[in-house]
């Protein structure tokens, strides 16, 4: 089962979309919810950063529960995301396959960071959204 069909179940549980609420009055308590966990997982990957830190390596295992509590928090950023595309009605694996799509267009630079450069596509994601 994908990502988003788990969310989809997920919604139905618990979500209070299944009341009637609009989007825009969904976007506030969303946005709170994304931002949240934002911070959470770039908190979780300081302190990743901080337990391999050469200077003060830390125990094995301290640097895997990092690792673990970073993972943690990145997919609860992921639900976020999904819940959100799910709530606008978008069809999450297909708008993640055109962003995917726009993006191997792009070039590496010298760095090997993607920059668009000659036959840069623009992802085209009005399709997905009414």
């Amino acid at each position: 089962m994908s990502n988003f069909a788990l969310i989809k179940q997920f919604h139905e549980k618990f979500d209070p979309a299944n009341t009637g609420e609009k989007l825009d009055d969904l976007l506030p308590r969303r946005l709170a919810y994304l931002l949240e966990e934002a911070k959470e997982a770039a908190e979780a990957a300081d302190n990743l950063y901080a337990a391999i830190d050469p200077e003060k390596p830390s125990a094995p295992d301290t640097i895997r529960q990092c690792k673990a509590e970073l993972v943690k928090e990145l997919v609860d950023l992921l639900q976020v995301t999904y819940g959100f595309l799910h709530l606008m009605n978008v069809d999450a694996e297909a708008a993640f396959a055109e962003v995917m799509r726009s993006n191997m267009s792009k070039t590496p630079n010298a760095g090997g960071k993607a920059i668009k450069g000659e036959g840069y596509t623009p992802a085209e994601m009005e399709q997905f959204v009414s």
